[in-house]
């Protein structure tokens, strides 16, 4: 079974999809569902004898299987003090690639609007920190490591 959790990481990397594996180790019905489905499809192979065309019916059967079996995994989010017009900036720093001066001024504007924003969210959870520090301690230290924490977020 480890072999197979390989494979469909390979291609779910090579798609550029990702699927919740860990679901596969979780779930024993799911993991016997998607063994099966990928088996069935499977069999189609040994009736082929071009190793070319092998080759993508056993990438598309298990490509195939994973899309009814997996669900996907949710896509990384932006940082948490991420605005919509800095995301709007952002796009339109994409398209003055080819103009380096208005790149330049586009990609400063958007420092500064980032280091604005973050720094505003710092204040504010800083803010309910000491808000919440006499009553709620768990919390408290739960924000403290969204803060400090050096993990990706969400």
């Amino acid at each position: 079974m480890a072999g197979l959790t390989y494979i469909v990481s390979y291609f779910a990397k090579l798609r550029k999809h990702t699927y919740n594996l860990k679901a596969l180790n979780k779930d024993p019905d799911l993991r016997n569902k998607f063994t099966i489905e990928v088996k069935n499809k499977f069999e189609a192979l040994e009736a082929s004898t071009a190793e070319e065309r092998q080759w993508e019916i056993l990438k598309d059967s298990i490509e195939k299987a994973a899309e009814e079996n997996i669900s996907k995994q949710p896509k990384r989010g932006h940082k948490k003090w991420m605005t919509q017009s800095i995301l709007d900036k952002m796009a339109l720093r994409r398209k003055a690639k080819q103009n380096p001066s208005r790149y330049k001024s586009i990609d400063k504007e958007i420092k500064k609007m980032f280091n604005e924003a973050k720094e505003e969210w710092i204040n504010g959870q800083c803010k309910e920190i000491e808000d919440c520090k006499k009553a709620d301690n768990a919390y408290m230290h739960q924000k403290i490591n969204d803060i400090a924490s050096k993990k990706r977020t969400a």
